[in-house]
């Protein structure tokens, strides 16, 4: 699986894109190790559902910009940041 965006939201959230930013790190100093061309994750995160949702329109608006283009979505989050708001957004553009 080619992952090239993780969004993440809320104080949690910023935990988990640091991580994130982390494990890119060292993955690159390796993959730069072997010769490789390189690892292309981007991580934003976000402090507000609604600042992740614009993002995300902006992602899913260019999606038909490439012949045959599909975006596989993964949602993980609490329902205390209600992220199943932004599923249902999603589904509707």
């Amino acid at each position: 699986l080619d992952i090239d965006l993780l969004i993440a939201v809320g104080p949690r959230g910023r935990w988990i894109a640091e991580g994130a930013r982390d494990a890119v790190r060292d993955a690159k100093q390796e993959i730069a190790g072997r010769g490789s061309r390189g690892y292309r994750l981007r991580i934003e995160d976000y402090p507000e559902r609604d600042d992740a949702r614009e993002k995300l329109r902006q992602i899913l608006d260019g999606a038909g910009t490439e012949p045959n283009a599909r975006r596989i979505l993964l949602f993980k989050g609490s329902r205390g940041m209600r992220m199943e708001e932004l599923c249902n957004y999603a589904a509707t553009l």
